[in-house]
């Protein structure tokens, strides 16, 4: 489960994840379903922006938040189960861990992975 850091939404996992808004009434906002596995890590961007899912497919799902939760890139390169996700304070990079102990970087804009050293991020 995550919280919207914005508005009172809270995300639903593990197969699917699930939306839902809880003021002023409860109601379903979004069901998203990309991958055919499990989702094992869901995280918000502080921003507000971006939900990141996690999956067992070794991807990691970006969704437009603004945008109704469309699905607005993909992340792939980790070579087993994603095992947790994090943003950067200024949410343009994200870090990902894996079961292989592997730690990426990548941008959620373009889904690319950031090779910088991002010691220093914000």
């Amino acid at each position: 489960m995550e919280f919207y850091p914005i508005v009172c939404q809270v995300a639903f996992y593990p197969i699917v994840c699930q939306v839902m808004e809880f003021y002023p009434n409860v109601r379903q906002v979004a069901w998203v379903k990309e991958s055919c596995e499990t989702i094992g890590e869901i995280k918000y961007s502080p921003c507000g922006r971006w939900l990141a899912l996690g999956s067992h497919d070794q991807l990691i799902y970006i969704y437009d938040v603004k945008s109704g939760y469309k699905l607005y890139t993909k992340i792939a390169g980790h070579s087993s189960t994603i095992t947790h996700l994090d943003w950067s304070k200024d949410s343009k990079v994200i870090q990902s861990n894996d079961q292989a102990y592997e730690i990426l970087y990548s941008d959620p804009k373009n889904g690319k992975q950031v090779k910088e050293n991002q010691r220093d991020t914000k």
